[in-house]
């Protein structure tokens, strides 16, 4: 990071130094129970432009909403194992999208301190989300599954 001053003597002169500093930058861990997701955090850095990171699991939101439209399941650490009805939870999966991490990101930044005021919101200062990682998992269930070198 660089730092500037204006190392000018004369009163009314400019006279800019340019330097490398070192600068310590805090950031809030704000960690979250949601009703959707499950355990999730956000991230805000103190130091102006305030970047923030979101992370939620959509496995644990497709667990949640599964359970909430009462299909029978049993649940892997991060995924599923067996399901009654694997359509039925197909069709949760694909429900999951950009809108439900934007919401859980609404919801919980209208709950946390953060270092925009309404002003500054109303003013067109605040996040905008953007995918920085994704992972994505494509799991297959296998009622008997072949020998290992069968799957490949």
């Amino acid at each position: 990071m660089f730092g500037g001053r204006n190392r000018a003597e004369t009163p009314g002169a400019v006279c800019y130094s340019f330097d490398k500093a070192e600068r310590r930058v805090g950031v809030y861990y704000f960690y979250i129970l949601d009703p959707d997701f499950g355990a999730g955090f956000i991230k805000i850095c103190t130091y102006f432009p305030y970047p923030a990171k979101v992370w939620v699991n959509g496995h644990e939101w497709a667990k949640r909403q599964a359970l909430a439209e009462g299909i029978e399941f049993t649940a892997l650490a991060n995924g599923f194992a067996t399901c009654a009805d694997p359509q039925a939870l197909q069709a949760v999966c694909d429900r999951f999208g950009p809108a439900d991490v934007q919401g859980f990101f609404d919801r919980w930044t209208g709950a946390v301190p953060t270092p925009f005021t309404d002003d500054d919101r109303d003013a067109g200062y605040w996040w905008e989300l953007s995918m920085r990682q994704v992972e994505v998992s494509d799991t297959v269930v296998f009622d008997d599954p072949p020998p290992g070198p069968g799957l490949l």
